[in-house]
């Protein structure tokens, strides 16, 4: 049977004269031939096949035709392994352009453009933006061509690899077997090829998920269907056979792999030679083996190796410059091998360098601060300033980035840095760019090596660096918040301790990847600064959290759904004081004596604390039976506020410094839950939580109470100047039409629901704050849709349930609703971690913000610490000394 593509041309081809059809099949036997010498691996004479095909097919058949376009598409493929990279995406580009312009949506050919261009952009790093791209050819070609046809196969092969890329692991190994098992039996001409190119994507992701058993079998696999189907001088076959050796030695396979290398070295030297990424890989593999091997035999052989490893990675920074992760990765391999030689400063030394080049790792660098300060190489003071500075680099999250776009934000609206950062974000990715091709010219065989053009890329890609330092400089000396914009908004030990006050201090709480691994302690005040590890790994720490939160009654709520999900653990016997003086003792605790005498500390939490509030952290071990007015919680001593990022205290500062008049407040209160006709001809449905008139409202207790609670504070920031909605005008509808930016403060006092919340029966899907619905809204305004406001407020209040963490202790530190406002642009914000009780919550928020009005200099964090005591010692109502009662809000961002 026929091909719907030979139909094509054969019609085609009958259409054309004579003289026509003989140009047609030069141009065919072209772009045969391009594709024939690109699978043997001659690149170079490949790409100059290709152009001749494609200047021949433009001149005498259209550059629209779809042959010539076809021709295009394959023809940046070939560009692409020669290095070229950003000229092969634009050709793939223009390719789809042409046949999205030219072409029907359903054209086989067009299809295939679009699917080959999704491919090069997610492989140059933007999978988010070529998944939509990929998934239409993929469900045209299950449909047009079925879900076992080979076009079909090698189409869910490329969504799989985005998948990867996105994350995706285990859903991509899954559509990579189901590859493999179809190309290991199927006839096609190249099922061998990409047989052995799935077994290989198999075992690097069991690799890279540090599964190396499973990957095991793959590897094997890949091995002997790579050495079938490439000649020794091919860079598909040397990389594999590269990837192989690495995995044999993380098995330590050590004797099979020594043979292994010997036989390899000459075959890649010839190929590629000496000075090539392939042979450099090989020589640090085997100085590794040799320092592995050595361990039992003294430090001669380990002094070799590490003479060996240095060598590799000066000369990779040669070849591809000092910014390349090749020679990152041999620097981070030499900095253990120099702290067992006891040479430190080297240590430090060659793990910054592996920082450098994007191979960071907090643990080996800690290491190497940690022994240097010991061996006397550096300073307790400049390894303090380093370790601050490494606790802010890599580590990311949502309310970290939020914080972040608000700074750019601030910083842009002044204009000086503007022309800076755009330039200097396209020289990075630029800078990127340049490496990747230089790395695909230097792995080419040593026959298709191009000198000039290397030497070329190497003096671009030093120039462009040089030009990146140059803009950071200008950025961080004309703008310094500039900086929000730039990496990973890293601010500098020197910087802080000049924001800071003299009765402050900041804690930041490093936390490694590994569970049984303990975390760093950076606590620094305006004069001083230290570096601890915390007394207990995470694993202890996260079970204490766990212990902690289990304590406190989750269902007693009433600013919530009722009733909430069902908690699993059931209510132990009081509040945990061990886990709570345990936490205590492991994290600020070991900086006790510095943090001595500061009434106010910023803390930044990561790990196990991440859904703890630190103010009900305890300090010494209560008597048995002692009430809790006599316990001594940590909100005794200091008041606290958490930053998602120590460079939050530089947007504070230039937040302040715009001098913006904006109204005092807005707020929302006592939203009418009963008697609400919804959307969609009066039925509510939102989520799953079922349909019909009041099916939401009915679940939710009406809040008479937070119309005084708003009112109060609206009367304490300004009175006639605040806007305040209570009632059915408490509305998602009156929130989205509301200018949101011209307030100081927005305050929310209703019901907080959380993912998972049960309400009627049906569960929430998202958390949201619940208000009046109608205008349109169905009254509940999701955290998808307060990301999309448009806020400049300096503090949001969400006097209401859950608004700060929605899942276990270790979970992101700030999720849901107040990730979602510091997207919309709060600065700061006052959250919770539990249900809430409304009238303690009513009286302890009207009473920091009365106690603000009283004394304007009256920082919030030091307000809310004095009304949490008022609460605890002296309450209005017995049961408040309990910490579910006062502990459950914590400010976010600093809001003064």
């Amino acid at each position: 049977m026929r091909s719907l593509f030979a139909i094509l041309i054969a019609v085609f081809l009958a259409a054309l004269p004579a003289n026509a059809q003989n140009a047609f099949e030069a141009f065919r036997a072209g772009a045969a031939q391009m594709d024939e010498t690109y699978i043997a691996g001659d690149y170079a004479a490949a790409e100059e096949i290709g152009q001749a095909a494609l200047a021949l097919g433009r001149a005498e058949l259209g550059e629209n035709a779809q042959d010539v376009l076809w021709l295009q598409t394959r023809l940046a493929n070939v560009i692409e392994d020669r290095g070229r990279r950003t000229e092969a995406l634009k050709l793939a580009r223009d390719a789809w352009e042409r046949w999205t312009a030219h072409y029907p949506q359903y054209n086989p050919y067009r299809q295939r453009a679009q699917m080959a261009y999704a491919r090069m952009l997610a492989e140059m790093g933007a999978p988010e933006e070529a998944l939509p791209l990929a998934l239409e050819p993929l469900r045209f070609a299950e449909l047009a061509f079925g879900p076992d046809a080979s076009i079909t196969v090698v189409w869910r092969w490329n969504v799989a690899g985005i998948y990867e890329r996105l994350g995706y692991q285990e859903e991509a190994l899954e559509v990579f077997k189901q590859v493999l098992v179809y190309y290991r039996e199927a006839t096609v001409e190249d099922a061998p090829r990409k047989a052995a190119s799935a077994a290989q994507i198999i075992a690097q992701t069991y690799s890279k998920m540090d599964r190396d058993e499973e990957a095991d079998p793959f590897w094997t696999e890949a091995m002997a269907r790579t050495t079938e189907v490439y000649p020794e001088s091919h860079p598909d076959r040397a990389n594999t056979e590269l990837l192989y050796a690495w995995h044999a030695y993380a098995m330590k396979r050590y004797d099979a792999l020594g043979g292994f290398l010997e036989t390899l070295r000459p075959r890649l030297e010839q190929a590629f030679g000496a000075q090539s990424p392939q042979a450099f890989s090989l020589r640090e593999l085997k100085a590794l083996m040799t320092a592995t091997q050595a361990e039992v035999r003294g430090n001669d052989e380990v002094r070799q190796a590490a003479d060996q490893l240095r060598e590799v990675a000066l000369g990779l920074e040669d070849l591809l410059g000092p910014t390349s992760e090749r020679s990152g990765h041999v620097w981070l391999n030499l900095s253990p091998m120099l702290t067992e030689l006891g040479d430190h400063a080297g240590a430090l030394d060659a793990v910054l360098k592996a920082e450098k080049a994007g191979l960071g790792s907090r643990g080996t660098l800690y290491l190497a601060l940690d022994n240097a300060v010991e061996a006397g190489a550096i300073t307790r003071r400049d390894a303090v300033v380093e370790v601050f500075r490494i606790s802010q680099v890599g580590y990311s999250n949502s309310f970290k980035t939020a914080a972040k776009i608000r700074g750019a934000r601030l910083e842009l609206r002044g204009g000086k840095a503007e022309a800076a950062y755009r330039e200097l974000t396209d020289r990075k990715t630029g800078e990127e760019t340049l490496q990747a091709q230089l790395l695909k010219l230097a792995s080419l065989p040593a026959t298709e090596r191009d000198g000039g053009s290397e030497e070329a890329l190497r003096a671009a890609l030093k120039d462009n660096s040089a030009r990146i330092d140059e803009l950071i400089d200008f950025i961080s000396e004309n703008e310094p918040a500039g900086a929000a914009m730039i990496g990973d908004a890293v601010i500098s030990l020197d910087e802080v301790q000049r924001l800071l006050l003299p009765h402050e201090a900041l804690v930041v709480m490093d936390f490694p990847r590994f569970s049984d691994a303990q975390a760093d302690i950076i606590a620094v005040t305006k004069n001083d600064a230290g570096w601890w590890l915390a007394g207990a790994d995470q694993e202890n720490m996260r079970a204490a959290a766990s212990d902690l939160r289990a304590s406190i009654d989750l269902r007693f709520g009433l600013r919530a759904a009722a009733p909430l999900a069902p908690v699993e653990q059931e209510k132990g016997n009081g509040f945990n004081y061990f886990a709570a003086n345990f936490l205590y003792r492991n994290t600020f605790g070991v900086a006790e004596d510095l943090l001595a005498g500061k009434t106010h500390i910023y803390v930044e939490l990561r790990g196990a604390l991440s859904g703890v509030p630190p103010q009900l952290l305890v300090k010494e071990l209560p008597g048995e039976g002692a009430p809790e007015r006599e316990v001594h919680w940590m909100v005794r001593d200091h008041a606290i506020t958490v930053i998602p990022s120590p460079f939050a205290l530089k947007v504070s500062e230039l937040a302040s410094a715009t001098g913006r008049v904006r109204k005092p407040l807005m707020g929302f209160a006592d939203p009418d839950f009963a008697g609400v006709t919804g959307v969609s001809g009066g039925e509510i449905k939102v989520a799953g939580l079922g349909s019909g008139p009041g099916a939401l409202r009915g679940a939710l207790i009406p809040l008479p109470e937070t119309r005084a609670e708003v009112e109060a504070v609206a009367e304490a920031l300004g009175g006639d100047g605040a806007t305040v909605f209570e009632g059915k005008a408490a509305s998602e509808a009156a929130v989205k039409a509301a200018a949101l930016d011209e307030y100081e403060v927005l305050y929310f006092a209703t019901h907080g629901l959380v993912a998972g919340d049960v309400v009627q029966g049906g569960t929430v899907a998202e958390p949201a704050l619940a208000l009046s619905a109608g205008g349109g809204e169905d009254g509940l305004l999701t955290s998808s849709e307060v990301a999309a406001l448009h806020l400049d407020a300096d503090l949001v209040v969400l006097s209401a349930c859950n608004t700060a963490v929605g899942g276990e202790p270790g979970a992101e530190a700030l999720s849901g609703l107040a990730q979602a406002f510091a997207y919309a642009g709060a600065g700061s914000l006052m959250v919770s971690h539990w249900p809430v009780e409304s009238r303690s919550a009513v009286a302890m928020m009207t009473d920091i913000f009365r106690r603000r009005a009283a004394d304007p200099d009256l920082g919030l964090a030091e307000a809310q610490r004095q009304a949490i005591l008022t609460l605890l010692d002296a309450p209005a109502n017995p049961d408040w000394s309990h910490p579910a009662y006062w502990a459950p809000f914590v400010l976010v961002g600093n809001a003064d």
